[in-house]
């Protein structure tokens, strides 16, 4: 595996409605990659998908800055 790619942060823009095999298989391939994404929120803590299913996200888009990540996922 590139160990640079363990230095690489990134993000997972999560609204309501997300669907749900899009973002969670995106997160786990990345996990398995040795890849933590920042979950972040486009409205509350608490998203829900478009199977109804609740995600608990910790983090705000509003207290985000960009520049400090590598790359962004919009699924």
């Amino acid at each position: 595996m590139n160990k640079d790619c363990l230095n690489k942060k990134g993000l997972i823009l999560l609204a309501n409605g997300f669907e749900d095999t899009e973002a969670i298989t995106t997160i786990d391939i990345l996990y398995r990659a040795g890849i933590k994404p920042l979950m972040v929120s486009m409205n509350d803590e608490i998203i829900l998908t478009q199977c109804k299913n609740e995600l608990v996200v910790k983090e705000s888009i509003k207290n985000i800055d960009f520049k400090e990540f590598d790359f962004l996922v919009i699924p």
